[in-house]
């Protein structure tokens, strides 16, 4: 596996601290301009990407949205994740999709992987197996934001 330019990478190769890369790259005013030009030129020429998983731990936001449908095949569902997408992507989010099958265990399943992912919120389409909903309940007494979706099959 490649290594992933970081900050402190950064920071070594320029002789300064990480914490100066880091309010470089943010366009914090209080940079010499000649340290922010070459903080810049470097993450240019090595390719340096933030760590959006780190980024998110310090802001405690992942701006991603967890999405459960029971068949992305299903022309409603694909063409409703599109318009979803887009919207998303306008306001800085990211999808994560999962698919059902139609099935609670699954459902279920999606939810928790998700979950652990940090997801800020989501979007659901509930399985045609699902008649116990202690799993939404749960989400809703943690304060997760649910969007449910009901399809036009």
């Amino acid at each position: 596996m490649a290594h992933q330019v970081t900050i402190k990478d950064i920071a070594k190769h320029l002789n300064i601290s990480v914490a100066t890369v880091s309010r470089a790259l943010r366009d914090m005013p209080d940079i010499k301009p000649e340290t922010r030009q070459a903080v810049l030129d470097l993450a240019k020429e090595w390719d340096y990407q933030p760590n959006v998983l780190a980024t998110s731990l310090v802001k405690s936001r992942t701006k991603t949205l967890g999405v459960i449908v029971p068949d992305l095949g299903y022309h409603f569902f694909s063409s409703v994740i599109k318009g979803i997408e887009a919207e998303a992507l306008y306001r800085g989010y990211t999808l994560l999709l999962t698919q059902t099958g139609e099935s609670y265990e699954r459902e279920l399943v999606n939810l928790q992987t998700l979950s652990r992912g940090q997801v800020e919120g989501f979007i659901i389409s509930l399985s045609q197996e699902t008649s116990n909903y202690d799993h939404i309940n749960r989400l809703i007494r943690k304060g997760i934001p649910i969007v449910f979706l009901i399809g036009m099959l």
